[in-house]
């Protein structure tokens, strides 16, 4: 049971230091995304969620709203998700982007909420340390979470 706790108390200070980082650095910027980005961007969600997204009812509600929170996220994060210095933490805001309705100074607190909701909504799963080919989830789970904290 103490084990369970402590990684909990782990995983919790992962989710509000992460939180805490996105709500200080997230900026905008009113210039257009670069393309490659967004390609990128998609690669990594859809290699990372594919699994959640296969699963189930192509109509199924949850998988709706995967979906939807998916496009807002990339709507989102739509700067280079390689770069995760605070002056590369960027959202590139266009005429028609939905920010505009929650302003400038609510970005980062939005952009957050996000990024929790859907990178750090669940634990990664524990890889089972006698199958070493049994870990691809546990690999797609950091690999998500790593594209966007390689350069801390």
């Amino acid at each position: 049971m103490s084990n369970v706790v402590a990684y909990g108390q782990t995983f919790l200070d992962l989710v509000l230091h992460t939180a805490s980082y996105i709500k200080m650095n997230m900026r905008a910027s009113y210039e257009p995304p670069d393309p490659r980005h967004q390609q990128f961007a998609k690669a990594v969600m859809n290699l990372s969620l594919a699994k959640r997204l296969r699963g189930g009812d192509k109509d199924s509600k949850a998988r709706i709203k995967l979906l939807n929170l998916m496009d807002r996220f990339l709507l989102m994060f739509n700067g280079d998700w390689k770069d995760w210095t605070p002056q590369g933490l960027v959202h590139h805001c266009s005429v028609t982007c939905k920010c505009r309705d929650i302003g400038t100074s609510d970005l980062g607190e939005c952009a957050a909420a996000l990024f929790v909701e859907l990178a750090l909504c669940s634990r990664p799963p524990v890889p089972a340390l006698s199958r070493w080919l049994k870990c691809a989830e546990t690999a797609k789970w950091y690999l998500f979470l790593g594209s966007y904290i390689v350069s801390c």
